[in-house]
């Protein structure tokens, strides 16, 4: 089994490598899967480690003196063992430092995503109302132009309408006054005329 089948085997566990060991007669029987060194990586090696004791094939069963090196089918069984601490190289961190602390991290992340997440939906909604208010009030303010260009004309019109009226009253007037002259003329004409002739 290569390392991309042994990553493919153990898909569902977001194993970063897979790695074997190799010795001078060849394989030595056994692989190591490298998981993220962060807090997500230690749950996933933390689940893979609830499968295989669940299966009874975990590093306490492969310690045991009968354990079985082949399941049902033939095949060989895969069992979950870790070397002692003094073949590892590793650095030791705090469980804290590791999971803890990340976790938190990662809830506060969460909830300042949902802050986000909510800001952003009032800011749209915001926009939207601005919008439609916007739209509305240009609404009204085409309509409200358009009224006043129509008083505007209707004005105009009236105006003109009454311009004329008073024009032709003030000829009326002029021709009034014209004819009642006249016929005061006439009248004081005749008065002179019978003056003269009653004298």
């Amino acid at each position: 089994m290569g390392n991309q089948e042994l990553l493919d085997y153990f898909s569902s566990y977001a194993a970063v490598k897979a790695r074997h060991s190799y010795g001078p007669n060849g394989h030595r029987g056994m692989s190591v899967l490298v998981f993220e060194a962060t807090a997500m990586g230690y749950l996933e090696a933390e689940r893979l480690h609830k499968h295989f004791a669940e299966q009874c094939t975990d590093r306490d069963a492969w310690e045991r003196p009968r354990r079985n090196l082949f399941s049902a089918g033939g095949k060989r069984q895969l069992y979950a063992e870790t070397s002692g601490k003094s073949r590892l190289k590793y650095d030791m961190r705090s469980y804290q430092e590791m999971v803890v602390i990340p976790m938190k991290q990662m809830s506060e992340d969460n909830q300042q995503l949902v802050w986000l997440k909510n800001k952003v939906i009032k800011q749209e909604q915001r926009s939207k109302a601005l919008e439609e208010t916007f739209g509305v009030v240009t609404q009204k303010l085409r309509e409200t132009m358009e009224e006043n260009r129509i008083v505007r004309l209707r004005t105009k019109i009236q105006h003109e309408e009454n311009k004329e009226e008073v024009s032709v009253v003030v000829k009326s007037f002029l021709m009034g006054i014209v004819w009642l002259c006249i016929i005061l003329f006439l009248n004081t004409f005749k008065i002179i005329i019978m003056s003269e002739d009653g004298l």
